[in-house]
């Protein structure tokens, strides 16, 4: 029985064993190959899925902000909008900056009026600094970005702008 110890294998078995040994390596990397592929499909799927999170909670944040304007249409002022416009005494503004624009807005259509008067208050009009300071400070005191407090001039000026 010690003889058996001692006695080398004969090359078929090492043989056997080597191609044995290199199945199971094979095998093993084809293994992990396969982990690899599945883990890196979880993850995308999980970044896909984070992503999806986020952008739902950013339209979630920007929906619980206060409004100025209803979403009913004519857009109207809210609560908050009619507290603003006050502050910023826009229905006056809008009726000393009305005539000026009298021209322009002529033969237009009342939604044709509504995007005009957006589009001045976002791109051309220029608070004097005085005005400059109450929307600043109504955006401020509300939560509001200056956007939305600039809406408010916009329905202001749209009203006096449209034909009674």
């Amino acid at each position: 029985m010690q003889d058996w110890f001692i006695t080398p294998a004969p090359w078929w078995v090492i043989l056997g064993l080597g191609i044995a040994g290199v199945g199971i390596i094979w095998k093993a990397a084809r293994w992990t190959k396969e982990v690899d592929l599945r883990l890196n499909n979880i993850t995308d799927t999980l970044n896909s899925f984070m992503n999806e999170i986020r952008t739902d909670i950013k339209r979630i944040l920007k929906q619980s902000q206060p409004e100025t304007l209803s979403s009913a249409s004519p857009l109207r002022l809210t609560d908050l909008g009619n507290s603003i416009s006050q502050v910023l005494d826009a229905s006056r503004w809008a009726e000393d900056t009305a005539p000026m624009l009298t021209q322009r807005v002529e033969g237009m259509v009342p939604y044709d009026i509504q995007e005009f008067c957006r589009s001045y208050v976002r791109d051309e009009f220029r608070p004097p600094p005085e005005l400059e300071v109450k929307i600043k400070e109504c955006a401020y005191q509300n939560a509001l970005d200056r956007q939305s407090v600039l809406d408010v001039l916009m329905v202001e000026l749209r009203d006096q702008l449209l034909p009674s």
